[in-house]
């Protein structure tokens, strides 16, 4: 791919130019390299530590690992050097969802959306985000509401209407969902 070679090359000429190892990173990232892609971002930080373009990627490489915390590290690199970043706020929301992370991935969504509130997928993350939120907590409310003796009622009553379907239908093999 001719970005890639252009970057390269770039890194040939000047072999400390930090921001072409983060763009040859991002390039790997694209083209789903994600070991070469953790690689070239490592090397760009090396040269610049200041590089939050190159946490970015790296949590991006990351991520598409499924290294979560790792992701989430990296991608707070990126914001401790510069936190009106508004593309790491977006993925570091998108890995706080993947992760489970509900709370800490609309906080996420929400201060991109507040740095750049033209991003699409800011949005929608976010309203994906809210809509898991809501369905834990319902569930939250229906694990209050069953009890531990709600649970050996419904067993007993299961186990009862097993009988008596037993003593009325005893030519009759139970459901299969049974």
């Amino acid at each position: 791919d001719n970005a890639i070679v252009e970057h390269m090359r770039a890194t040939e000429i000047i072999p400390i130019y930090s921001k072409a190892f983060a763009n040859l990173g991002a390039d790997y990232v694209r083209k789903g390299m994600f070991d070469d892609a953790i690689a070239m971002s490592k090397k760009a930080i090396k040269i610049n530590a200041e590089n939050a373009s190159a946490y970015n990627t790296l949590g991006a490489s990351y991520f598409s690992k499924d290294m979560f915390d790792e992701a989430i590290e990296a991608y707070r690199m990126a914001l401790t050097i510069n936190p009106n970043y508004s593309g790491a706020h977006l993925n570091l929301g998108s890995v706080y969802l993947s992760a489970g992370m509900i709370d800490e991935g609309i906080s996420a969504c929400e201060k991109s959306i507040k740095l750049n509130p033209d991003i699409p997928e800011a949005h929608s993350n976010l309203g994906i985000a809210f809509m898991n939120k809501d369905m834990l907590d319902a569930y939250k409310e229906t694990e209050k509401v069953i009890t531990d003796a709600d649970i050996l009622k419904l067993e007993e009553d299961f186990t009862t209407c097993v009988k008596r379907f037993k003593y009325y239908f005893p030519n009759q093999k139970m459901p299969k969902q049974f």
